[in-house]
């Protein structure tokens, strides 16, 4: 396996410095089951003191918007402890199979001319 190798960016106009690994995500999915997807994270070096962190003291992790519509999990949003949660993951709707309506003859009347 070859070192990972360190890039920086900046955040909130502080510098971070971080490595690209690609990592295997799972949730819970109930009964038992997971829901898993393989994608690449930013490994940030001294999380604690970085600039994610120093917005929200007890952030833990920050979850990107494809991980989370892949894996579509439910979450429960407390804006007054500023935390979120991952409550479960749903499982996918069922596809819907068009139906031909069985309605009576009916139809729809314009009129000619404006009214």
């Amino acid at each position: 396996m070859k070192p990972l190798k360190p890039a920086t960016s900046i955040h909130h106009y502080l510098t971070f410095v971080y490595v690209d690994k690609l990592v295997k995500v799972e949730l819970p999915f109930g009964a038992g089951e997971t829901r898993s997807v393989e994608i690449l994270i930013a490994c940030v070096q001294n999380w604690h003191s970085s600039p994610f962190v120093d917005i929200n003291p007890n952030r833990t992790a920050l979850i990107g918007r494809d991980t989370l519509l892949k894996l579509k999990p439910q979450v429960l949003l407390d804006f007054d402890k500023r935390q979120t949660e991952i409550v479960t993951a749903k499982k996918p709707a069922p596809t819907r199979k068009k139906t031909v309506s069985k309605k009576k003859n009916t139809r729809t009347i314009l009129p000619k001319e404006p009214l």
